[in-house]
């Protein structure tokens, strides 16, 4: 039966060519948008290294405190970040870090030029899965010290190939300049994109001095350059981890409201979506927008169904007399209209694997052109996107249901009304 309906189908192509064509490239086109429009919004959310457990991670950018007439918003200091985040029930991992800055980066007698360094601390390099080609990362402890030469500073590949010519083993325990201060390598890894959040950056350094323990009381206490990120435990959910982390926060609420302030947590902490929809300390989450989402795939299904479907419906009326003469010979309702869906589904599935094809090779060369690091900092590193990022066995899921779902809308009701011609009337080409 597959075999015969391959036949009819190829044989109908080529009696009308023209219009198997338009209906071929019409669906690969759709294919082709519909592609491009999950892949870029998978690509700023979807989990690659050293971002892996994006899924499990939570962040939190600072403390906003109201006073009078007034309010002040910034990082945490590193006494109220552990204060609320340390050891917090349900999660296995909390780092710190600072935003990104901007130095220079030299050995002695060459030129410096510029890259983005971050200052790190806690479980970092636990929670974020780097590739080391080279030494280690630092320890947390390394960071209960003021700086000197002997600081560990791990650095990336492109800037160890720019500083030394390589990124290999020989380039640990070399000296490096950051901002014109000593510092000792201990590491090198593979080179992070930009996409990767609160991952990225060239050069990372412990953060300066002995990190405060003692639980924040005056106003000043709670500010600092440290925003935080925390790792839920396999088996614990969100909602226990946030809800936990709140009823920290209004301990400290109440240290505050004695001093005459108010503090303002803006839902923290954030899953990525709410952290991506913030681009301050002082800002509440923006609304959920999936909806948004969903109707533009509407869209781009609707349109070209509809499109699809009145080409199909003309197709079968240049067919009347063929199907007119299947239905005196006998052929049922019910098989006029399989043979019409099972018809119309190879050239959907011929279309959408030529729409696959094609959108992946866009993107593959002009992906970096769709996707921006949407933040207020200088970032120094070019955005790229792994291969592997624009497959995954769930999209091209995805992609199979809308050919099938796309099928369904265009063939439906073309397939029904040819199935309900009068075969005398189809025959002698009569309009019903």
């Amino acid at each position: 039966m597959i075999l015969r309906i391959i036949r009819q189908t190829v044989c109908q192509a080529r009696r009308q060519w023209e219009m198997s064509l338009v209906s071929l490239f019409g669906t690969a086109f759709a294919i082709f948008l519909v592609m491009v429009v999950v892949v870029v919004n998978r690509v700023d959310h979807a989990p690659f290294p050293p971002v892996s457990d994006r899924a499990r991670l939570l962040y939190a950018r600072g403390v906003d405190i109201s006073f009078g007439n007034g309010s002040r918003s910034a990082a945490y200091s590193p006494a109220f970040a552990m204060e609320i985040y340390a050891g917090l029930p349900g999660s296995d991992a909390m780092a710190m870090y600072s935003w990104l800055d901007e130095c220079d980066a030299a050995v002695r007698g060459s030129g410096a030029f510029n890259v983005n360094l971050r200052r790190v601390g806690g479980d970092y390099w636990k929670i974020f899965d780097f590739r080391f080609l080279a030494g280690a990362p630092f320890r947390p402890a390394a960071g209960n010290r003021k700086y000197d030469a002997a600081t560990p500073v791990v650095i990336s590949e492109s800037v160890a190939r720019r500083l030394f010519g390589s990124a290999g083993d020989d380039v640990v325990g070399r000296e490096v300049l950051i901002s014109h201060a000593p510092r000792k390598v201990c590491g090198v890894v593979a080179e992070v994109t930009p996409l990767a959040d609160m991952a990225y950056s060239q050069v990372w350094i412990p953060f300066e001095g002995p990190v405060a323990t003692a639980v924040p009381v005056d106003f000043n206490d709670f500010y600092g350059e440290c925003q935080a990120v925390v790792r839920i435990a396999p088996g614990s959910s969100l909602s226990a981890v946030k809800a936990e982390a709140g009823r920290r926060y209004e301990a400290a609420a109440r240290r505050l409201a004695a001093g005459g302030y108010e503090l303002n947590i803006h839902f923290q902490p954030h899953t990525l979506a709410e952290f991506k929809s913030t681009y301050g300390t002082n800002s509440d989450p923006a609304e959920e927008t999936q909806w948004r989402t969903w109707l533009v795939y509407a869209i781009l299904l609707i349109v070209p169904a509809i499109n699809l479907s009145g080409m199909t419906h003309s197709f079968l009326r240049r067919r009347r007399t063929e199907l007119g003469v299947r239905r005196a010979f006998g052929s049922t309702r019910g098989r006029i209209i399989m043979d019409v869906f099972a018809e119309n589904l190879l050239v959907t599935l011929a279309g959408s694997i030529i729409g696959l094809v094609a959108a992946w090779i866009f993107l593959w060369l002009f992906v970096d052109s769709f996707v921006a690091v949407k933040t207020w900092e200088t970032v120094f590193a070019s955005v790229t996107v792994a291969p592997a990022m624009l497959f995954s066995w769930s999209v091209f899921g995805y992609a199979v249901l809308f050919c099938l779902v796309l099928n369904t809308l265009s063939v439906g009701v073309p397939a029904f009304s040819a199935a309900r011609m009068n075969p005398v009337e189809a025959i002698s080409g009569r309009d019903d």
